[in-house]
């Protein structure tokens, strides 16, 4: 006899039942060179813009996470349809779920580098915009405690129809995508030998 949705919502997943739909669209398609990032840096940094070795590595830092952040938003976006669409399993559905939140630590960790490098936050305390909510799903995943939960919630970090969720907010997956595509543009800017004066913006 299979389990009943309550079960799954309330010893699993808090809404583990109510993820029915996916919206969330892979970008890879919008960036068919970012598998080339790191080596067209490689060419265009030695033969083109000169950076200087600190801008050389924070360059490598940034290149790194957004090829990562792309390959796991698609990744995510995926394992979300899979799950949705063949075969509710909960194996499939914590893959999606591990898939967004790593795409989010690799955008998180990004900007965090940018603004070490130029000195400017990429947030302000709950002011409200995508930027917050990202470092509230990736400070609430890496640091939340997990014998500390709300009533009735099972997971820190969850999904539904709408996008991830922790008890204080959501990102939604529209907004994440965005955040992945900013990142992704900077680093298009970075291969491809734009000029150096400060890392290149998002």
């Amino acid at each position: 006899m299979p389990a009943s949705n309550y079960f799954y919502d309330t010893f699993v997943v808090q809404k583990y039942s109510e993820l029915t739909a996916v919206n969330a669209e892979p970008l890879g398609v919008d960036f068919p060179s970012y598998q080339y990032w790191l080596t067209h840096f490689v060419l265009n940094s030695t033969f083109r813009s000169n950076p200087t070795p600190d801008q050389r590595a924070v360059a490598f830092a940034l290149l790194r996470r957004a090829e990562g952040a792309v390959e796991e938003f698609d990744q995510a976006c995926m394992a979300l349809a899979d799950f949705v669409s063949v075969q509710r399993t909960v194996s499939g559905y914590f893959r999606a779920l591990r898939r967004f939140e790593s795409a989010v630590a690799q955008v998180h960790q990004a900007f965090q580098f940018m603004k070490q490098a130029s000195g400017t936050p990429f947030f302000r305390t709950k002011d409200g915009s995508h930027y917050q909510r990202l470092n509230e799903v990736y400070n609430v995943g890496r640091h939340g405690n997990p014998t500390a939960l709300p009533p009735g919630h099972v997971q820190l970090v969850w999904l539904e129809n709408d996008g991830i969720h922790v008890a204080s907010g959501v990102l939604a997956f529209e907004e994440l995508r965005d955040l992945v595509a900013e990142l992704a543009r900077a680093a298009d800017y970075i291969a491809s030998g734009g000029p150096w004066t400060q890392p290149a913006p998002p």
